[in-house]
């Protein structure tokens, strides 16, 4: 989404996008994830506060660690 930090801004990722996202998780940890799963850890990032959803896209509100 940030890549890597490097975007602080951009747009909001489509399902298709949120899936592909997912397949790389999945890929990596081992753990099903989907795009579900995706929207999920992207709402829990908005409510902490680190990352903005804006009618462009989304903001990043905190460094990427």
């Amino acid at each position: 989404l940030t890549d890597a930090g490097l975007r602080t801004s951009g747009p909001w990722p489509t399902r298709a996008e949120l899936t592909t996202m997912a397949s790389y998780c999945d890929y990596v940890n081992k753990d099903g994830c989907t795009a579900d799963d995706v929207e999920r850890m992207l709402a829990a990032l908005v409510d902490a506060g680190q990352l903005e959803r804006t009618p462009e896209g989304f903001v990043l509100r905190q460094p990427f660690p």
